[in-house]
């Protein structure tokens, strides 16, 4: 197979395979716009198709799928060499609240967490985290076990999380802005040992008779609970939360991911691109979806600030414009539609 640059004014096809007889022997060429195409690229495709003529003569009675179109070499490094991304990370085997508890330790009174105006530091968000650890520990929680977390965004939605984690559990977060059968289904799927809300979300959520504590109301019946770091139950091979997905079959599903993965990920993150103390991430995503973990925990993680946008911020362009400048904020998470609408109205 050779290639054969076309004039792009004139080609009539992008690209094309024409194969002619000379001599006995079959000869191809393709032929190419080079305003779409390179000549390695080309010179690679022809590589490949001349393969996999090779692989159909050697065995005709096989199916395309399952000859190769790949040489021994690109083999070996499609998929062995570019495949070698096993990495040893330092604090590989650690939980989410592990990293959040070192930091609150060696950083005790810098700032960990903002929303709207009110302010917590490392230290205060553990006690209060460990407060509500130690509830939910004495009401049965620990590994393996779900509790539903149906809060708008606040400093409630960090404790609550934080403390589900702290007492070993998984977070099931049910988005309030979700319609009321949803959050039936899904309440009534994950079976969750316990359910945190709001004083004000309370007609919001379906009763389907699971114990349901307020953590903004209700807080003072916490008081009493020890502040301390509660002992450790869960390991990296534990549930950490489970989210649903949207339902394209019908019917949302629960998916559970564990502390391995997502302390994998915030380690990876963090080596990719280094959070500080000066550095200020602002949580903004539905923590509905995946995106909200690494807005929560890595920050967390990593002793830098967490600042919580206020419920429904995400949506206003001119709100987070406001945000992002009065909070400093150093880093958060576009998806590209939206980023777009972003860079256009402000």
């Amino acid at each position: 197979l050779h290639p054969v640059v076309v004039d792009s004014a004139i080609a009539k096809f992008d690209l094309t395979l024409r194969v002619t007889e000379e001599a006995n022997e079959l000869v191809g060429a393709l032929e190419y716009n080079t305003d779409l195409f390179d000549a390695k690229t080309i010179e690679r495709m022809a590589g490949h198709f001349t393969q996999l003529l090779a692989a159909i003569v050697e065995s005709p009675n096989s199916r395309i799928s399952e000859l190769s179109m790949l040489s021994d070499a690109e083999r070996v490094q499609l998929l062995v060499a570019w495949n070698a991304t096993e990495t040893e990370y330092p604090q590989q085997g650690q939980t989410i609240p592990a990293l959040f508890e070192a930091q609150a330790q060696q950083f005790p009174d810098r700032v960990a967490l903002v929303f709207e105006g009110t302010q917590l530091s490392y230290a205060e968000l553990n006690a209060r985290a460990n407060q509500l650890a130690h509830h939910l520990m004495k009401a049965g929680v620990g590994p393996e076990i779900l509790v539903g977390i149906c809060v708008e965004r606040s400093l409630e939605m960090v404790i609550g999380l934080l403390g589900i984690l702290k007492a070993g559990g998984a977070y099931v977060p049910l988005d309030p802005a979700y319609p009321k059968d949803r959050l039936g289904y899904m309440l009534t799927d994950a079976k969750p040992a316990i359910l945190l809300t709001q004083a004000h979300l309370l007609e919001s959520v379906p009763d389907t008779g699971i114990a349901r504590l307020c953590l903004d109301a209700q807080w003072p019946l916490l008081g009493d609970y020890p502040t301390c770091n509660p002992k450790s139950v869960a390991t990296a091979d534990n549930l950490a939360y489970v989210i649903y997905t949207s339902g394209s079959t019908g019917k949302p599903k629960g998916v559970g991911i564990p502390h391995a993965g997502i302390v994998n990920r915030l380690q990876w993150m963090q080596e990719e691109y280094l959070l500080t103390e000066s550095d200020r991430v602002l949580q903004k995503t539905p923590f509905s979806f995946d995106v909200s973990v690494w807005e929560f925990f890595w920050p967390l993680a990593s002793g830098a600030r967490l600042v919580v946008a206020r419920p429904d911020g995400h949506r206003d362009v001119d709100y987070l414009t406001y945000t992002l400048q009065k909070a400093d904020i150093t880093t958060l998470h576009f998806v590209p539609s939206m980023l777009d609408v972003f860079l256009n109205d402000v």
